[in-house]
């Protein structure tokens, strides 16, 4: 056996609580260096809460519990934004490029500014790294990037706006990624492009937290992949083992959905259980994490 690897992402029993509403249930998974792990679930499940809470980034109104740790540091809430990440090598893209862009910069000066943050350079002149910004553009499918790197981010399309939040990240040539539901709303030949940049970011060895509700785009794109529902962790496991043969009752629903009403989430033992057709008597208690052939799954079948 080789030496182990530490992770580079580490989360360990992470609570979210917004007043009374828990949001996320003592939620623990790691992200190695150069690896993948997809985050799926059905909406309200706490995907998108995750990804905020690794960034730093949940309101104030928000109550943590846990740790998070990156590259050795321990993750702290209060991040204003994104620039904040960026000089620990971490950087997101969203469903809502408006998150992720800056409204009242051109393109290529917010491409530029992720350059000097990279180089660590203090007072930068501008135009400094023009010729870099636009061999960027380029990679990133942009026929006329010295037109779009004077545009401001509402005068391009949807997809554009995603390419250009994506170029930025890539120019930080970060250690992660976090990628929160970054196809939404897009057409399927725009979504094929953005998966194409986000794995071109992975071969260059950037790791890569994928939230999404799209199996598929999980199964084309991460190693691992993690399952919520109602907060807690259902399964996790390597991608094509818990897509293709998955263990928990949750995860062969979400594969194949069925047509009965849904239930909502039981707030006592197991959240699945009032939707479980399998569910029984010891349902009522909460089912401990349990590896299970490679796999980790939270349910008392196992």
């Amino acid at each position: 056996m080789g030496p182990s690897i530490d992770p580079l992402l580490q989360v360990r029993g992470l609570e979210v609580t917004y007043g009374s509403r828990t949001a996320l249930r003592g939620v623990d998974f790691e992200v190695r260096p150069h690896g993948s792990l997809a985050v799926v679930g059905e909406s309200g499940s706490g995907k998108s809460t995750l990804a905020r809470a690794v960034l730093g980034l949940l309101p104030k109104n928000a109550y943590v519990k846990g740790t998070i740790t990156f590259n050795g540091m321990e993750v702290r809430g209060g991040v204003k934004d994104l620039r904040t990440l960026w000089g620990v090598g971490m950087t997101a893209i969203f469903q809502d490029v408006r998150s992720s862009m800056d409204p009242l910069m051109r393109v290529g000066e917010q491409i530029e500014e992720v350059i000097n943050v990279r180089e660590e350079i203090v007072r930068p002149r501008k135009g400094q790294h023009h010729g870099e910004v636009l061999e960027i553009l380029h990679e990133f499918g942009f026929r006329d990037p010295e037109s779009v790197s004077k545009r401001y981010p509402h005068q391009l399309s949807g997809g554009e706006r995603q390419r250009a939040a994506l170029a930025m990240a890539y120019a930080l040539r970060p250690l992660l990624l976090v990628a929160d539901e970054p196809t939404s709303n897009l057409d399927l030949i725009t979504q094929a492009q953005i998966i194409d940049l986000i794995r071109k970011m992975a071969e260059m060895g950037t790791s890569i937290l994928f939230i999404t509700h799209d199996l598929y785009l999980a199964s084309s794109l991460t190693d691992r992949t993690l399952v919520l529902y109602a907060g807690r962790v259902m399964e996790e496991g390597a991608t094509g083992e818990v897509l293709e043969r998955p263990l928990h009752p949750f995860t062969r629903e979400l594969i194949s959905p069925s047509t009965n009403p849904l239930s909502p989430p039981s707030g006592i033992g197991c959240p699945f259980s009032p939707r479980c057709p399998s569910a029984f008597s010891k349902c009522v208690e909460v089912p401990p994490i349990k590896s299970v052939g490679g796999r980790r799954v939270g349910c008392h079948l196992y």
